[in-house]
C-alpha cells in the first residue's frame, strides 16, 4: 500500500495532533524515515520494540543503524537491506517479514515489519512510513511448543523424534564428508525391580539422574535420547568404532556408581550397543535395527556393550520387532477400539461402554489386551498409547452424542500416564476444550501402590472436571481396602477372577459379597467385570450388584456392531436386556 501525502499546510494542528494520539494508541512502534533513511518520527510505544525511542533526524540512526538486526534464520541483516531501505529503493510495501531486533541491552525481540513508500500528491517519493508488530511471545511460545515437541518431558533430554532428526542430519553430514559417526543405544538393568520395589516416583528419579551421567560424558555436538521407558539413544559425531567404544565404558561406569533416590542408596547397570557408520548401515533404519540388536546381545550375554557385527542374528528378539510395530501403529492410528456394553442391574439398561483397544496386526490378527498390555508396559508405550485411547474414545462418544446416544464412557489409564504432567495437562484440556458426555477413568488396583499420593493429585485434577474415577481389577492387589481409604474413587470394578467363580466356588462367592459390602457401606458403585453366564448374573443381581459387563451380555464391540447390538433391544421403546436375553 502506497500512502499519498497531501499538503501539511492543509492539515490543521487540531487534526495532526488528533492523529498523533491516535498512534500512540497502537500496540505497536510506528514510525516514519524520509528518502534517506533519517528517522523523522516514531509513536510512544517504538520503545517496547527498540528497547529505546530511535533518535529523530540523527544519521546514527538511519534506518534504526545504532540496532543490530537479523534476518528470521538468524543472519545479520545489513541496515541498508532492511525493510525500511528496500522500500525506499524499490518504491514497494513489505508487508509481515519477521525480523530480530537486538535491544541496547542486548535483549532480543521478534516483530513483524510493515512498510510502504510515502508519496506526495505528484507521487514524488517523500520517505516510507513503518510499523513493527512486537511478536515475541508468540516466538517464545512456538519455541516452548517445539522444544515440547522434540524433548523429553521427565528428564529434558531429546525425545525419539529428535534423535531420528539428528541421525539423519549426521547421515547427510556424514555422506558429504565421509567422518563416521556412532549411534548407541541403552537400555538399564533391574530398572523393573526398583520400580516394583521402591515404586513409580523412585523409578522417575533414577531416569532423572541418568541426563548428567549421561551428558557429562559425550561432547556437547552429540545427542542423547531418551527413546521411552529405560531405553536411551545416543549419536557420536565424528566417532569410529574405537572412540564409540571408549564413550560406552565410560558411560557404563558412570551409570554403574550409587546414587542417592530418597533417603535411599540404589545402583543400576545398563546393557549398551553400538552401530557405526558406515560399516554397520548406511541409512537410519539399518543403524536403528543394528544397534538394537547389538543392545539385546549385550544383554543376553551379561557383557554390557556390544558393537554390532555382521555374525550376530539377524533379526531382532521377536517381542522388541513386535514393539517396534506398535510404536509405529500407534504413531500411525492403525489401532482400534471396541466398546463392551456396561448394564445397569436395577433398570437393565445400558448405561455405558469400556472402550477397549484392539490392535489388528497386518500378520498376526487381532491382537486382544491380555497379550498387548505386557508388551506396551515393557517397552514404555503406556502413555503413547492411552493418549491415542483418550483422543479416540473421546471422538467416538461425540460421535454417538451426535446421533443421539447417550453412553457414559470408561477408559483404562496407566499410572505412567496419571504420573506424567505433560499427558495429564493435555487430556485435561481436551476435556475442558469439548466436555464429554459422561466418562470415568479406570486405574488399576495393583498401579497405585507405588505412589497412591501423587496417583490421588492427578485424579482430583480429572474429579474437578466432573470425570468419575473407578478402581479397576478390584480385589487382585495388595490390602486393596486400604487403597479405596487413600483414593477418593467412585466406583470399584470386581475383578473378574472372582466373578468367573460364582457362584460355585464358595470362596470367590464370599470375596464378592465383602466386596460388594464394604463398598456399598462406603457408597461406591459396584460393577463386576467378567460375567460369562446366566447363573454369575443371577448371583450378582441378587446379592445387590450395581452394575455388571461380560460375554453373557455382549463380547467388546466395534462402533457400527455396538450401535446394532443396542438398536436390536429397541422396539418403540427399549426392551430390558434381560428380554432380549432369554428371548436369544
Amino acid at each position: 500500500m502506497t500512502t499519498t501525502m497531501e499538503d501539511p499546510a492543509g492539515v490543521s494542528g487540531q487534526s495532526q495532533t488528533f492523529l498523533l494520539q491516535v498512534l500512540d494508541t497502537l500496540p505497536a512502534a510506528a514510525y516514519t524515515c524520509d528518502v534517506t533513511g533519517l528517522i523523522t518520527y516514531c509513536n510512544r510505544n517504538a520503545v517496547d520494540v527498540w528497547g529505546r525511542t530511535p533518535r529523530i533526524n540523527d544519521p546514527a540512526d538511519r534506518f534504526c543503524g545504532s540496532y543490530r538486526l537479523y534476518y528470521s534464520d538468524g543472519r545479520v541483516m545489513p541496515h541498508d537491506e532492511c525493510w525500511m531501505a528496500r522500500t525506499l529503493k524499490d518504491q514497494a510495501s513489505y508487508n509481515g517479514q519477521e525480523v530480530v531486533i537486538e535491544q541496547p541491552n542486548g535483549a532480543i525481540r521478534w516483530a513483524l515489519a510493515h512498510a510502504n513508500p510515502m508519496l506526495d500528491a505528484e507521487g514524488r517519493l517523500l520517505g516510507a512510513s513503518n510499523v513493527l508488530v512486537d511478536i515475541t511471545e508468540r516466538k517464545r511460545f512456538e519455541e516452548q511448543l517445539a522444544y515440547q515437541a522434540s524433548h523429553d518431558s521427565l528428564t529434558g533430554l531429546a525425545n525419539r523424534s529428535k534423535l531420528l532428526e539428528s541421525l539423519d542430519q549426521a547421515l547427510a553430514d556424514a555422506e558429504r564428508r565421509g567422518e563416521p559417526f556412532a549411534l548407541m543405544i541403552l537400555d538399564l538393568d533391574g530398572f523393573k525391580r526398583i520400580n516394583d520395589t521402591f515404586g513409580h516416583e523412585a523409578g522417575d528419579a533414577v531416569l532423572m539422574q541418568m541426563r548428567p551421567r549421561l551428558q557429562k560424558v559425550v561432547s556437547r555436538h552429540d545427542l542423547v535420547a531418551r527413546l521411552g521407558g529405560d531405553e536411551f539413544g545416543i549419536v557420536l559425531r565424528g566417532a569410529d568404532e574405537a572412540r564409540a567404544r571408549r564413550v560406552a565404558a565410560a558411560i557404563l561406569a558412570s551409570i554403574a556408581l550409587p546414587m542417592t533416590v530418597g533417603d535411599r542408596r540404589l545402583t543400576v547397570g545398563a546393557s549398551l550397543g553400538i552401530a557405526t557408520w558406515p560399516n554397520e548401515g548406511r541409512n537410519a533404519s539399518d543403524l536403528l535395527r543394528h544397534a538394537d540388536m547389538a543392545m539385546y546381545s549385550a544383554k543376553r550375554s551379561r557383557t554390557g556393550l556390544e558393537v554390532y557385527a555382521d555374525s550376530q542374528p539377524t533379526t531382532i528378539p521377536h517381542e522388541h520387532s513386535l514393539a517396534c510395530e506398535l510404536s509405529r501403529a500407534l504413531e500411525q492410528g492403525a489401532m482400534e477400539l471396541h466398546y463392551q456394553p456396561i448394564v445397569d442391574l436395577a433398570s437393565w439398561d445400558v448405561v455405558g461402554v469400556e472402550a477397549l483397544v484392539r490392535w489388528p496386526h497386518p500378520e498376526r490378527s487381532l491382537i486382544h489386551p491380555i497379550d498387548l498390555m505386557p508388551l506396551v508396559e515393557s517397552h514404555g508405550l503406556s502413555t503413547q498409547l492411552d493418549q491415542w485411547v483418550f483422543v479416540e474414545a473421546m471422538r467416538q462418544q461425540r460421535a454417538w452424542r451426535d446421533r443421539g446416544l447417550l453412553l457414559e464412557l470408561s477408559v483404562n489409564l496407566s499410572i505412567e500416564s496419571l504420573l506424567d504432567d505433560r499427558f495429564l495437562n493435555t487430556m485435561l484440556e481436551l476435556i475442558e476444550e469439548s466436555p464429554p458426555y459422561r466418562m470415568t477413568v479406570e486405574l488399576s488396583e495393583r498401579s497405585v501402590v507405588s505412589d497412591p499420593g501423587r496417583a490421588q493429585q492427578s485424579l482430583d485434577r480429572f474429579r474437578t472436571l466432573g470425570v468419575r474415577v473407578a478402581l479397576d481389577d478390584y480385589g487382585t492387589g495388595y490390602s486393596g481396602l486400604d487403597h479405596v481409604k487413600l483414593l477418593t474413587v467412585d466406583e470399584v470394578k470386581l475383578d473378574r477372577s472372582f466373578v468367573r467363580g460364582l457362584p460355585g466356588s464358595t470362596t470367590d462367592a464370599r470375596i464378592a459379597e465383602a466386596v460388594l459390602s464394604l463398598s456399598h457401606a462406603l457408597g461406591l458403585v459396584v460393577t463386576a467385570e467378567g460375567a460369562e453366564d446366566d447363573e454369575a448374573l443371577d448371583w450378582l443381581v441378587a446379592h445387590g450388584c450395581d452394575r455388571v459387563q461380560g460375554f453373557c451380555l455382549s463380547e467388546p464391540l466395534p462402533p457400527d456392531r455396538l450401535v446394532a447390538w443396542l438398536e436390536s433391544t429397541d422396539r418403540t421403546t427399549r426392551r430390558s436386556v434381560a428380554e432380549f436375553l432369554l428371548e436369544g
